[in-house]
């Protein structure tokens, strides 16, 4: 079952040579949000700023309220092979129907590189066609 609030995909296919993904705006439906900061919250030890928005639904009848925990400049990240700060620790998403939040923890806080061979490619792929890559997805964090 599809997640109610975010989109089921990123990605978009363009034509059967070519994919988009889509932007954060679309993908969370931040377009018609009204966002504020509210303030600071410790979340899994880590000092995050607290943003809140208001997300009507005019399709469906309803409205989501999502806060947003980022974390503070103090604190440092690994993504990739880039350090950054200001990433998104946690998203809570209420539904006016519903009393419970859904809670996406976005960070797992792994020290270690992945392991890369967990699965078992060999039956697809010989150990020389085998390609390890990073995908880089520029942004800007100040736009929820």
């Amino acid at each position: 079952m599809y997640d109610k609030f975010a989109e089921p995909s990123p990605v978009k296919r363009v034509s059967p040579h070519e994919f988009r993904m889509a932007e954060a705006a679309m993908f969370f439906h931040t377009r018609r949000a009204r966002v504020q900061l509210a303030g600071q919250r410790t979340i899994r030890g880590i000092t995050t700023d607290v943003y809140i928005g208001l997300y009507p639904d005019p399709d469906k009848h309803r409205n989501f309220t999502v806060q947003w925990f980022i974390s503070k400049a103090h604190w440092q990240v690994y993504a990739g092979a880039s350090i950054e700060s200001g990433a998104l620790i946690r998203m809570e998403v209420y539904e006016l129907a519903s009393g419970n939040p859904t809670i996406y923890n976005v960070i797992e806080f792994e020290n270690n590189a992945p392991d890369y061979d967990v699965f078992d490619t060999s039956p697809c792929y010989t150990p020389h066609q085998k390609i390890h890559f990073l995908l880089l997805v520029k942004g800007k964090n100040t736009l929820l």
